[in-house]
C-alpha cells in the first residue's frame, strides 16, 4: 500500500486538496517591477510584490491543459480574486507573473504587483483572495504583515 502512495508522489499527480487554502510566501516593497520587458518604476508610489500559493478544491477551470496555457489560466483564474488594500482604499494591481508551477488545484509562486500610496506601510495594508476563485465561497483570506 505505502508504494502506491510513493509511486503516485514521484509521478507527480495532481491530488485534490481537502480545503481551499491561500498561503502568502512573500510580500514586500520593491523599487521596480518589469512590465512587458520593461522595467517600471512609479513616481510617488511605493511598489508591493505579494507572492502566494493557492489550492483549490475545485478544479481550476482549465479542461486539458497543460504548461504554459495553464499557468496563464490559473493566474488569471486565482489573480481575479485577490485585492489589496490600505484601510478602505483599494490599491492599483499594476502586474503579475504566471505562477512558477501549476495543476489543476494548485498554484505555487505567483507574483502580483500593485501600486500604493509613498508613505503607506506594509503592516498597514491587507491582501484578500476572494475563496470563489478557490472552488469554497465561504473562504475569504485575509493577510496583514505584521
Amino acid at each position: 500500500m505505502w508504494i502506491a502512495a510513493i509511486l503516485m508522489g514521484l509521478c507527480g499527480c495532481d491530488s485534490k486538496p481537502k480545503e481551499a487554502k491561500c498561503e502568502i510566501t512573500s510580500m514586500q516593497f520593491v523599487d521596480t517591477v518589469k512590465i512587458n520587458g520593461v522595467t517600471a518604476k512609479y513616481e510617488g508610489y511605493k511598489i508591493v510584490e505579494v507572492k502566494l500559493d493557492a489550492y483549490s478544491i475545485e478544479k481550476f477551470p482549465t479542461d486539458e491543459i497543460e504548461g504554459k496555457e495553464l499557468r496563464q489560466i490559473v493566474f488569471t483564474w486565482v489573480a481575479g480574486g485577490c485585492c489589496l488594500y490600505r484601510g478602505d482604499v483599494k490599491a492599483d494591481n499594476i502586474c503579475g507573473y504566471w505562477p512558477e508551477k501549476a495543476t489543476k488545484y494548485k498554484a505555487t509562486q505567483i507574483s502580483l504587483y500593485f501600486r500604493v500610496a509613498g508613505d503607506a506601510e506594509l503592516n498597514e495594508l491587507t491582501f484578500k483572495l476572494d475563496g470563489t476563485v478557490l472552488g469554497n465561497p465561504d473562504y475569504q483570506f485575509e493577510y496583514t504583515p505584521s
